[in-house]
């Protein structure tokens, strides 16, 4: 006797996997939404763009085969990314005007990269005033000594680690302080802008948050820096690696709390990590600014052998 089996059809496929693909950026997005809950929650934060970009043609496929209540699911999830990423969307075609008193580049250097070349060459192209480098091991640090010329003012904490951290000025720094938060140092300068003022530039790398610990220990750092830049009565830029993207909860309200502005809103979805995988890259690289300085929104570098992109921005000083 033979027993009836029932073929797999085209069909049948094409919904198994709609089934799969819903079932993945539901679980991605709702975890996304419960990112206060825990420390694994908010790491689905980040990815919300992407989650846009798989949703949309999913929902049209959905309706498509009228798959309407899975349709009805991804459609409440695709609104409340499209909700988190509103602010950051290019709703303002306009570019930084008006005057630049400093351009400002952030370099994660990674501490396993031993290409200093290729950074030295795309820093002298890209000329900026003033460089917040992380990641400084000694190595780097000796290497970054080929700048010397072109930046005569300089402070490094290099260390074995990937936390050692570094600045590099055209312009005199009055003062330069390095902080502690945490255990991972950060600087704290003032640069003397000719023509502007004085410039209060804070660079910090936060705590990657892979463990429960660490990010609770990033979190801390985070209240630790709102208590030294809120009401900040002078012009201030905080850059660096924060380890965490605008899209999550409560980096919206540090920024709220601190009364920063992030250049990248109504700007776009720049990235700056990581360069082997662009199409789960994520903006974690950030030049804050307050009240008292416009900013340009960050423009991308090159890849220069670190699993970061160099970002740069263009300051100028309100009022002057």
């Amino acid at each position: 006797m033979r027993i009836a089996t029932r073929r797999r059809t085209p069909t049948y496929s094409i919904d198994v996997l709609l089934l799969l693909a819903t079932l993945g950026v539901c679980v991605a997005s709702t975890l996304a939404l419960a990112a206060r809950s825990g420390w694994i929650a908010e790491l689905f934060t980040h990815f919300r763009v992407q989650y846009i970009v798989v949703q949309v043609p999913l929902l049209l496929a959905l309706l498509a085969r009228r798959k309407l209540v899975a349709s009805a699911v991804v459609a409440a999830l695709l609104a409340a990314n499209a909700v988190a990423v509103a602010p950051y969307w290019p709703a303002n075609a306009a570019t930084f005007s008006g005057p630049t008193d400093l351009t400002l580049m952030t370099v994660n250097l990674n501490a396993g990269n031993d290409d200093s070349a290729r950074l030295i060459e795309l820093i002298r192209e890209a000329s900026p005033d003033t460089i917040v480098l992380l990641e400084v091991t000694p190595e780097w640090a000796r290497a970054l000594t080929a700048l010397a010329r072109d930046y005569p003012a300089s402070h490094f904490v290099a260390r074995q680690d990937p936390f050692g951290i570094g600045i590099l000025s055209r312009m005199p720094m009055t003062t330069i302080e390095t902080r502690d938060l945490r255990g991972a140092p950060a600087i704290d300068a003032r640069l003397a802008v000719a023509g502007a003022g004085a410039l209060r530039l804070i660079g910090v790398h936060l705590w990657p948050p892979v463990a429960a610990r660490l990010a609770q220990e990033r979190n801390a750092q985070l209240e630790e820096l709102a208590g030294l830049v809120t009401g900040a009565s002078e012009p201030l830029a905080v850059t660096g690696d924060f380890n965490i993207t605008p899209y999550a909860p409560r980096m919206s309200a540090w920024l709220e709390q601190t009364g920063l502005t992030d250049p990248r809103r109504r700007h776009g979805f720049a990235v700056s990590w990581p360069v082997s995988f662009p199409l789960l890259g994520i903006p974690i690289d950030h030049s804050f600014v307050n009240e008292h300085v416009m900013a340009s929104e960050p423009r991308q570098s090159a890849a220069f052998g670190s699993d970061h992109y160099a970002i740069t921005t263009s300051l100028s000083f309100r009022g002057h």
